[in-house]
């Protein structure tokens, strides 16, 4: 076979009628290679006549596969053709699974029949996920259907269903989620983010000559509380996703509410011949009445207030969406912690057709003094197109112990592939610079010392920064 490599010791015996035949083989192989995936050592001992008792055993260590260490792998069958036991067990970086099953082979309809007796699947970090009771499972080339199959633990209970579609071809996967519980995804969280609350939902989806032919499904947030350190809670309302997806048309709505605001969607994508091509329609509308909580998540900032709005329009395609309608931020103002200075009459409207790039045109003041700002942003494009122009006068940038100054910048920003150009004046029409001490005296660190046995730092890739920058005093 091209591409795989590695060593091997092993017997191989075949024997019989072509039908029927009977394998025996035993053997090891270690150092395994083939494309991106690895193994270190493989070992396996099989006796399978389709005729008479029959065994196999299987174990996999120190494997690599699209990405994820596979620590053990252990297989184990014995019976006959027409009844016999599975046992299968994996442990990797992902989580661990265990699986039992007893059932047999029907070589005249080429379908596997059976049940799952025992199934138990612990994610990383997170609670394990147990099957209930034992369900009956089939596998052929032209029937499969699994029984309604209801896992729990302390994350839950979650239920799903295969049925194989009676009328036409194709199948149907529904499932049911009960008390799905927020908190058990904590080690999933940065460290120090409390999560509480729980979700129920339901949906189905059906598939026939290989495409997605009908599908829905509903999630209902009862309640949540998301804590993060040294901020007050974000309670989460309840709030409702849904899903369909009938004769092609895709057709999504959220109504996400909290006690800080609401966002609402309601969204449909046409059927292409592709997913990212399919063809988007739609409206969201976002109300955030009180921004006095957003100081409590940004340290820099303080005494935030103002308020949120806007309605929306979607367009394009899911692979190059474009956004139409009005965002604004009206009445802000929030106390720079580090500048010292507190910004009011913060407004800020940005603005879409659909066509191309956002418009953006706001202003604020600082001591009396003003900052204006225009230009376009493009999110879509990658890297990120700004083109903005930032225009003011007696506009107060410093207030502290040591300094406080006031400017008059005439700039423009551009940031495109090449990366961030910035030119233009500053005037500083009045500065008064009071130095209240220079720090630390002692000696820093030196930037090149290596710390033995600590992983080198990768290499940070450089951002291009071009400026022509006048500026001028008095």
């Amino acid at each position: 076979v091209p591409g795989l490599a590695g060593r091997g010791d092993f017997d191989f015996t075949l024997q019989g009628p072509l039908d029927t035949p009977h394998l025996l083989t035993r053997g090891r192989a270690s150092g395994l290679r083939y494309r991106d995936s690895s193994a270190a050592l493989l070992d396996w001992d099989g006796d399978i006549d389709p005729r008479r008792p029959s065994h196999l055993t299987l174990d996999l260590s120190g494997a690599q596969a699209a990405g994820v260490a596979i620590h053990s792998i252990k297989l184990a069958a014995s019976g006959i053709e027409v009844y016999h036991h599975i046992q299968f067990d994996a442990v990797t970086e992902r989580g661990d699974l265990s699986l039992t099953a007893d059932g047999g082979y029907d070589r005249k309809r080429q379908e596997w029949g059976g049940n799952l007796v025992a199934l138990r699947l612990t994610p990383a970090g997170l609670p394990a996920w147990t099957l209930g009771k034992p369900a009956g499972l089939l596998l052929g080339s032209h029937r499969q259907s699994l029984e309604p199959t209801c896992f729990g633990g302390d994350g839950g209970r979650a239920c799903l269903r295969l049925e194989q579609n009676v009328t036409r071809s194709g199948l149907r996967l529904s499932w049911n989620l009960e008390r799905l519980l927020l908190a058990t995804f904590k080690p999933l969280l940065p460290p120090h983010v409390q999560v509480d609350g729980e979700a129920n939902g339901s949906g189905s989806i059906e598939i026939a000559n290989g495409d997605v032919a009908a599908a829905n499904a509903v999630l209902n947030l009862d309640s949540a509380h998301i804590v993060l350190p040294k901020a007050p809670p974000l309670e989460i309302q309840p709030s409702t996703l849904r899903l369909d997806d009938q004769s092609g048309q895709l057709h999504a709505t959220l109504n996400l509410r909290a006690a800080q605001g609401t966002l609402t969607a309601d969204v449909t994508a046409a059927p292409a011949a592709d997913f990212a091509a399919r063809v988007l329609a739609g409206s969201a509308q976002v109300s955030l009445p009180d921004l006095a909580f957003v100081g409590s998540l940004l340290p820099a900032l303080q005494s935030t207030a103002g308020s949120i709005a806007g309605n929306l329009s979607l367009g394009g395609s899911i692979g190059l969406p474009r956004i139409s309608g009005q965002l604004a931020l009206s009445d802000g103002s929030a106390r720079l912690v580090v500048a010292g200075i507190t910004l009011k009459d913060v407004q800020l409207h940005v603005t879409g057709d659909g066509s191309g790039p956002l418009a953006l045109d706001g202003s604020m003041t600082s001591d009396g003094g003003s900052l204006r700002l225009n230009g376009s942003l493009d999110p879509t494009s990658s890297p990120l197109h700004a083109d903005l122009a930032f225009k003011g006068d007696n506009f107060q940038v410093m207030a502290t112990p040591d300094a406080h100054i006031w400017a008059a910048p005439d700039l423009h920003l551009l940031s495109d592939g090449s990366g961030i150009h910035v030119d233009g004046t500053i005037t500083v029409p009045k500065a008064n610079i009071t130095p209240q001490g220079f720090g630390d005296n002692g000696v820093a660190v030196s930037s090149d010392q290596v710390i033995v046995g600590a992983p080198p730092a990768p290499p940070a890739s450089p951002l291009q920064f071009y400026s022509q920058l006048q500026l001028t005093l008095g």
